[in-house]
């Protein structure tokens, strides 16, 4: 099955110790599950920025604009602090897998 290109974006804060891994998930779960996405990373440093952007602490990944975790309610989560997803701070390999689109025939 073919999707059309997936925007995936990863929004951070200066200096964030779980990007890289969440970077590392990222290409490999959407690599192996859409082929064709566009991934877009965003450096955020004003809470104006944050509350623009939906962004809940670094890192915080969106698919299509929605964010990964289903649970997250922005703007009221919205954060400049490190994010924990399920008490680790990067999405799982299985939240981002939940996240890759799903065909229709």
């Amino acid at each position: 099955m073919k999707f059309g290109l997936v925007h995936v974006r990863v929004l951070y804060t200066e200096g964030c110790p779980n990007l890289r891994e969440t970077l590392d998930r990222v290409r490999r779960v959407f690599g192996a599950g859409v082929g064709a996405y566009r991934l877009e990373t965003i450096e955020v440093g004003t809470i104006e920025e944050a509350a623009r952007l939906r962004f809940c602490g670094s890192p915080t990944v969106q698919v299509g604009g929605l964010d990964v975790d289903p649970r997250t309610e922005a703007p009221r989560d919205v954060t400049l602090g490190c994010r924990l997803y399920d008490g680790s701070g990067s999405p799982s390999v299985e939240m981002l897998e939940a996240a890759v689109p799903v065909a229709t025939c």
